[in-house]
């Protein structure tokens, strides 16, 4: 009887040192945040066959961030009310992301929801086809949306403090 109850205490301290053990060991980790992108009534509106401009404003737009830590590697995703997020933006924004929280550029996705009612971020930046025939800079410059310098770098700082956020979070 002494050697069974022995067994049997020897697998009740094996069993709770691997709980323990597992209790003690990286932890999931996850982290929210958002932060408000709403632009301006009279910014150009994108996604048109031409400019337009915000008259009023239905919902606000946002930039929602997550971030994923499992103890070895952390992820950052996020989601912005926009039409789209240029190349460019998506790297400085991953690097600053990487110096601010250290978290790898190749570990942070941005996606936009394509929504007609955000901000100006793009097709072009005033002054970047200057160089064009003046045909493309007239259709670009004065009859489609260019992006808004001011709104996106606010887009920039905002999806970055986001993120910041959620990784403290």
């Amino acid at each position: 009887m002494l050697t069974i109850s022995l067994r049997v205490l020897g697998v009740c301290l094996w069993f709770a040192s691997t709980v323990a053990a597992a209790v003690e060991g990286p932890a999931f980790k996850a982290g929210f945040a958002e932060r408000d992108i709403t632009p301006e009534i009279g910014m150009e509106a994108p996604g048109g066959y031409g400019k337009a401009y915000h008259r009023a404003l239905h919902d606000p737009c946002k930039v929602r961030a997550a971030v994923f830590d499992d103890g070895q590697a952390r992820a950052a995703v996020v989601g912005i009310d926009a039409l789209f997020i240029r190349r460019p933006t998506v790297q400085a924004i991953r690097q600053e992301i990487q110096r601010q929280c250290g978290i790898a550029p190749e570990a942070v996705m941005i996606a936009a929801s394509h929504s007609h009612a955000a901000g100006p971020m793009g097709f072009f930046l005033p002054g970047e086809l200057d160089g064009a025939s003046p045909l493309v800079k007239s259709l670009v410059y004065e009859k489609s949306v260019t992006a808004n310098p001011e709104y996106l770098a606010r887009v920039q700082r905002e999806i970055v403090a986001a993120v910041v956020a959620a990784d403290a979070g």
